[in-house]
């Protein structure tokens, strides 16, 4: 939400994240006037439910990562049942990095550099033996 002038307007970047707690969000919005007693408690268990679908899906997230990343993963501490050869390991490569993205985008992570530059490009520097180092730097 953005101010301006008195009054609220949707910004156009939507944030996920809700700064409380989900029980305490709960909490707060089950006692409404608008809901009786009944309801209020069909609320509970509805939330309850959605908090526990939720967990299972971010649960299967991280489980088709992790699996996707395991044949890669240079210190892993199980057993492969098959070694990947260089173009499975490319494809799983493509994958866990889209699934990163996807994962990092959901949790509010932002591109902070749209393109890096190649590595190349920043180590064409030649170092000189009677450089001298800036005053902050030296001691």
């Amino acid at each position: 939400m953005v101010f301006e002038h008195g009054t609220i307007r949707p910004s156009t970047v939507r944030e996920a994240f809700v700064p409380m707690q989900t029980t305490d969000l709960v909490e707060f919005l089950a006692p409404h006037p608008a809901l009786g007693s009944n309801d209020q408690a069909n609320f509970r268990q509805l939330a309850s439910l959605i908090l526990s679908l939720l967990n299972h899906l971010y649960r299967q997230r991280h489980e088709l990562l992790a699996y996707a990343y395991a044949p890669l993963d240079p210190d892993r501490d199980t057993r492969l049942s098959h070694v990947p050869i260089s173009t499975q390991r490319d494809r799983l490569a493509e994958e866990v990095f889209t699934r990163m993205q996807d994962t990092l985008k959901r949790a509010n992570y932002r591109r902070l550099v749209q393109r890096l530059r190649p590595l190349s490009s920043i180590l064409k520097f030649k170092m000189r033996s009677s450089a001298k180092l800036p005053r902050c730097l030296a001691m």
